[in-house]
């Protein structure tokens, strides 16, 4: 197995770890990147598959970064909740793999005050082509579902739903 390595939730940024360092339970850590800190389990630390290796984080992605923050926004540009909470969130679907947290966010609030947008990546930090937004207000969140349902984006329908109950119905 190659090198142990962790990666910040917020910005994505990696880091060489000494997995020894995070002791049997863990421990909290820090990305000197965008500040944002998390509990690192010892037992989820990542290992480099063999003939990989680590490149430095790139300047203008590290700019971006810091920029966004900021301005008061995520590390992938979307507006913060800042301790705000939406009156809906919805599930998107479907959405294009290059589509970041901006464009979901600016996507929807031609609706209305979007709270958050994100988009969930794996552990490559890709997007697994689905996220949520999160809104003020209740009726611009359903106008902009409601709209917003079968949009197509680069010729994809994205799907848009309540996302505080789960397909089968039941509240999350």
């Amino acid at each position: 197995m190659g090198d142990p390595y962790i990666k910040c939730g917020s910005c994505s940024a990696v880091y060489t770890i000494d997995p020894q360092m995070l002791g049997e339970r863990g421990r909290r850590v820090q990305c000197s990147v965008c500040d944002h800190s998390w509990f690192q389990a010892s037992e989820r630390v990542f290992r480099l598959g063999n003939g990989f290796s680590m490149k430095d984080f790139p300047e203008e992605k590290l700019a971006a970064i810091k920029a966004n923050i900021e301005q008061g926004l995520t590390a992938g540009g979307a507006p913060k909740g800042n301790g705000r909470k939406g009156e809906m969130t919805m599930f998107v679907g479907n959405l294009p793999f290059s589509f970041g947290e901006k464009d979901l966010s600016d996507l929807f609030a031609d609706h209305g005050e979007v709270v958050s947008a994100v988009i969930i990546k794996d552990n490559m930090d890709r997007s697994k082509g689905y996220g949520f937004v999160e809104m003020l207000n209740k009726a611009q969140g359903q106008a902009a579902m409601d709209t917003l349902h079968n949009y197509q984006i680069n010729g994809r329908p994205i799907t848009v739903r309540d996302g505080s109950t789960s397909r089968d119905g039941n509240r999350r």
